[in-house]
């Protein structure tokens, strides 16, 4: 029974561990998306798709699939929840900028500024049609 819990406490910090250094690499990986800074984000989702790695490693060795984490691991919930809230709110600012660059393209491309509507997706769909460069 000793051995069980000193199982579970070295599983609860590891997993709160990992996901303090996931916070870290989401923080990071915001920074640079709203600094626009390619070299801090690759170097930030390097970090993160490491760190992701090693979670499913972990929690591989100390949860049974399906199964909830223990309800004495508050932290680590939180922790878990932290970090999923931090990656939609990246991947929302990794959408802004996709839409951004490819905007940019189509009016580098001749594309006016026009008016836009919204698909049922949530995407929008110009109606505007763009033209080669150099071409009248």
């Amino acid at each position: 029974m000793a051995d069980q819990a000193a199982v579970g406490d070295a599983a609860r910090v590891e997993l709160a561990e990992l996901l303090e250094a996931l916070s870290g690499a989401l923080s990071d990986e915001l920074a640079a998306l709203r600094k626009r800074d390619v070299e801090q984000l690759t170097a930030a989702v390097q970090h993160k798709a490491a760190l992701i790695a090693a979670l499913n490693t972990a929690t591989g060795k100390y949860c049974r699939d399906g199964q909830p984490l223990p309800a004495a691991w508050a932290d680590v919930r939180r922790l878990a929840a932290q970090c999923a809230e931090a990656n939609r709110v990246n991947g929302g600012a990794i959408e802004l900028n996709r839409g951004m660059v490819s905007r940019l393209v189509e009016i580098a491309h001749g594309g006016r500024l026009g008016a836009a509507t919204y698909s049922a997706s949530g995407r929008i769909q110009r109606r505007d049609a763009s033209r080669p460069v150099g071409l009248a």
